[in-house]
């Protein structure tokens, strides 16, 4: 029997998903500043897709893991709340058990999203609110509807 050496995660925002191979004992700053800099190196504009700036640290990235595992797309987010020492006082330290993506519940192919501190700050000056209960997330999960626009219709079957 072989021993699991790593988990990979899927994190999510708007149409994109950036997939990391993580340690599911390693602490959630760590995850946090793979995922950023796997960012960087995708985005040398500094920008997503979507239009929204990189952050330079990775305290500022805001996890969410979805509320219900079976249904992304109804089911909602939830946030991870994490210790964000810096990664000098991580390294230096013993990872709480709780911080470390098997402690905040995470399973090997779970899905995060993922958004930053400026989105937040945005929200707020929209007035739309940042309660744990209604907490916005840019994911677009993708369907894949039998009767999609744009995808031709085949005529029914005659027997």
């Amino acid at each position: 029997m072989s021993a699991v050496l790593g988990w990979t995660l899927r994190f999510k925002h708007h149409k994109t998903t950036t997939l990391l191979h993580v340690d599911p004992l390693q602490s959630m700053i760590s995850v946090k500043a793979e995922l950023l800099r796997s960012l960087k190196d995708t985005h040398p504009n500094g920008r997503l897709s979507s239009g929204v700036a990189i952050p330079d640290t990775p305290s500022d990235i805001v996890l969410g893991k979805a509320k219900d595992v079976h249904d992304l797309t109804n089911g909602g987010w939830e946030r991870v709340y994490t210790n964000d020492a810096s990664l000098s006082d991580a390294k230096k330290k013993k990872v709480s058990p709780d911080d470390c993506p098997k402690g905040v519940g995470l399973r090997d192919g779970s899905v995060l999203a993922y958004k930053f501190q400026s989105e937040e700050l945005d929200m707020e000056d929209e007035g739309l609110g940042l309660d744990d209960e209604d907490e916005k997330w840019d994911v677009v999960i993708a369907s894949y509807d039998e009767n999609a626009e744009g995808l031709p219709q085949l005529p029914p079957a005659t027997e």
